[in-house]
């Protein structure tokens, strides 16, 4: 596990969920403190740890008057540790599942504490050894129980605070599984995934943790999850090199150990540099035009750049069901392109948006150029106006690719065939050379207008979105007032 968790949350993830419970407001304990007086460490952490074997059937009791003497690295202050006290010497580190969630008053970082082990249980979860107050056998099988509140005033002493927390400088190719466990280490030289970068700590709107992969440039990786009740889980991840912090836990699975850090707050990553590892650089650049993207595809998938946002406007919806649910067309001044999310989307024509490149994949589906990604990269900033462009027939057919997903309005359109209505292939001219195809959907999920009659005669003004289907050249409105 992370950070202790509330059980339901931990059995529903593979690598334990981060929870927490945010205090508004917490107390500041006297300015300095003092050491409890007559009390001195007797064993280290590492010696304490080393009295439970990972994998071990039950939680150890300790039975000597054992006296362990740590400083916190981590509190529950940001709320992305839960119910544990986490204290490192210059031997190891250890958690201390409290039942209380507003420990940070008591235990900030710096603080200096003292613990009494003589009848705490040491254990783990799956493969974190940890130190708690009994066996709790509610689940079916035994594991260890959190130190009440009345025992954690008896055993855990606070100490003076203020004190620093030097992290430990580790590579992640060389950071073994049992070592650093509790300990605050720092990672130089890193950054976030392609996938990761520009992307939220966490799932604030379901309160849901998620897994940001930091990496070296080797392709060495260590897992920062964070829990969807952290403070900064809304906030996004930087794209260039890092120096990070952060405390490193385990969870093994099987024989499968998963390397994971947490981030006490956004102040653990620090920007150290604006290039990344594949020499691409990031600040200033990090927007990207449609065309340039567009521009990237060469007749076969490519990955789109990484660190890069699209900022565009959306042009077509789907409130009369003419569109795909899952495609948002975004234009920009010097194009547009559909975005493919993968599941229906609700952004609405005029939605001013930010698309994160970073993970995502340009195809083609059909003839029609995609930005393949995930809804989640997809965020709304403002509110806005979609323009149409002013072309005709003729120089639409010129330039089909350059126009391809933008909004256009065509003037003296005339309509023919499809016996009137909408639903279908409807031809499209203009008197200049040429014609498209006004599409409008059919089947099981058709428009709203599909067996509605189209004005005739022309001519028209028709405003609509390009799409290529295979060879097609078409028009698809998005209401019948786009016809005028």
């Amino acid at each position: 596990m992370l950070f202790n968790l509330r059980k339901v949350a931990v059995a529903l993830t593979l690598v334990t969920a981060l929870g927490g419970c945010v205090k508004e407001k917490f107390d500041t304990p006297p300015v300095g403190g003092e050491d409890p007086v007559g009390i001195v460490a007797n064993t280290t952490i590492k010696s304490l740890k080393s009295r439970y074997t990972i994998g071990a059937s039950t939680p150890v009791k300790v039975t000597d008057d054992l006296i362990i003497s740590g400083i916190v690295n981590a509190d529950d202050k940001d709320g992305n540790f839960y119910k544990v006290i986490t204290l490192q010497d210059s031997t190891g580190g250890i958690q201390i599942k409290v039942d209380n969630s507003s420990l940070s008053g008591d235990f900030p970082v710096g603080r200096r504490v003292f613990v009494k082990c003589k009848d705490l249980f040491l254990g783990e979860y799956s493969g974190l050894v940890q130190l708690g107050g009994y066996i709790d056998n509610s689940d079916g099988y035994p594991q260890l129980g959190y130190v009440s509140s009345t025992v954690a005033q008896e055993k855990i002493l606070k100490g003076k605070w203020g004190l620093t927390v030097t992290p430990i400088p580790v590579s992640i190719a060389t950071l073994d599984n049992i070592t650093y466990q509790n300990m605050l280490v720092q990672f130089d030289d890193v950054q976030f995934a392609c996938a990761d970068v520009f992307q939220t700590y966490a799932d604030v709107k379901n309160l849901g943790s998620l897994n940001r992969t930091i990496e070296d440039c080797s392709g060495n990786t260590i897992i920062a999850r964070t829990s969807g009740f952290a403070r900064f889980g809304g906030e996004k991840t930087p794209g260039g090199k890092l120096k990070v912090l952060g405390v490193f836990t385990v969870y093994k699975s099987g024989s499968t150990w998963t390397k994971q850090l947490g981030l006490r707050n956004t102040n653990d990553v620090v920007q150290t540099g604006s290039t990344r590892c594949d020499g691409t650089t990031i600040g200033s650049s990090a927007d990207i035009s449609i065309s340039t993207i567009r521009g990237l595809y060469a007749g076969s998938d490519v990955d789109a750049p990484c660190a890069r946002v699209v900022k565009g406007v959306v042009v077509a919806d789907n409130t009369q069901s003419n569109f795909d649910t899952r495609t948002i067309f975004v234009q920009d001044a010097t194009g547009g392109i559909a975005v493919y999310v993968g599941s229906v989307h609700n952004f609405a024509v005029g939605d001013s948006v930010e698309v994160s490149t970073s993970g995502a994949t340009i195809t083609e589906f059909k003839g029609l150029l995609e930005l393949k990604t995930s809804i989640s990269y997809v965020t709304k900033i403002s509110s806005t106006t979609a323009k149409a462009r002013k072309l005709t027939v003729a120089q639409i057919l010129a330039d089909f690719e350059n126009y391809e997903s933008t909004l256009v309005t065509i003037d003296n359109a005339t309509l023919s065939g499809n016996g009137g209505i909408y639903g279908g292939n409807v031809t499209l001219t203009d008197g200049t050379s040429g014609s498209l195809t006004l599409y409008t959907k059919t089947g099981t999920t058709p428009a709203t207008f599909a067996t509605s009659t189209y004005p005739t005669p022309g001519p028209s003004s028709v405003t609509g979105v390009l799409q290529q289907f295979n060879s097609t050249y078409q028009i698809s409105i998005r209401t019948t007032a786009d016809i005028q």
